[in-house]
C-alpha cells in the first residue's frame, strides 16, 4: 500500500542501506595490511595494470571489469559491498588514477611511472636519461 509520506521513507531507507554498505566496505579495507598487498590484491593489481597498458589510454573501469579474468580476480578479492574504484583509491591510487568522463563514467588510467616503466639494462641498472 502506498506510503502517506510519499518517497521520503524509501529515500531514507536507501540512504541508510548505502551508509551501512559503505561502513562494511571500509571495515573490509581496514583489514588489509598497510605495508603490502595480499596475494589476491597483487593478482588483481597486475591484471588491471596490464589491461590498461594494453589499451594504451584511459579506459572505462566497467569495461575492464567485464573481462572474465578481471571479474574472477575481483570476486576472489572483494566482498560485494566493496567496489573496484574504492579498492583502487585505497590500495593502488599511486599507480592507477580514476576520473570521470563527459557522461560521468568512471575512467581508469595509469600514472606516468606505471605507464612508462623504467627500462632495465643488462646488469639490472636503470637505463635512459638521468633525472
Amino acid at each position: 500500500r502506498p506510503s502517506t509520506l510519499g518517497g521520503e521513507e524509501d529515500d531514507a531507507a536507501r540512504e541508510e542501506a548505502k551508509l551501512a554498505r559503505e561502513a562494511r566496505a571500509q571495515e573490509f579495507l581496514d583489514t588489509l595490511p598497510g605495508d603490502r598487498l595480499t596475494p589476491e590484491e597483487q593478482r588483481f593489481r597486475e591484471l588491471l595494470i596490464s589491461k590498461l597498458q594494453a589499451q594504451g589510454r584511459s579506459t572505462r573501469l566497467s569495461i575492464i571489469c567485464q573481462e572474465d579474468d578481471v571479474r574472477a580476480a575481483k570476486v576472489a578479492l572483494l566482498p560485494p559491498e566493496v567496489n573496484v574504484g574504492s579498492w583502487i583509491e585505497h590500495r593502488i591510487g599511486g599507480e592507477v588514477v580514476l576520473s570521470r568522463d563527459d557522461v560521468n563514467n568512471i575512467v581508469a588510467g595509469l600514472t606516468t611511472a606505471v605507464a612508462a616503466p623504467v627500462r632495465r639494462g643488462a646488469h639490472g641498472r636503470a637505463s635512459g636519461p638521468p633525472d
